[in-house]
């Protein structure tokens, strides 16, 4: 298994996130080099948590899929 790359930037936010009164938005990618899945968040440590949330629902999902 590959090891996981996380990578946060500082994103404009949304106008839903205007709304929310977030200040600053950051968006995670995290990625093993064939798989990629996208976190945001108020926070750096709250758009890295979202992603790997979204990261491991996509591992499980890849998991049960059944072969072609």
């Amino acid at each position: 298994m590959r090891e996981l790359e996380l990578r946060t930037l500082r994103v404009r936010r949304s106008w839903l996130e205007r709304l929310r009164g977030y200040d600053r938005v950051y968006e995670t990618k995290v990625t093993d080099g064939e798989h990629v899945a996208y976190g945001r968040g108020a926070s750096r440590e709250a758009s890295e948590q979202a992603a790997l949330r979204n990261w491991n629902a996509k591992s499980r999902d890849l998991d049960t899929r059944e072969p072609e």
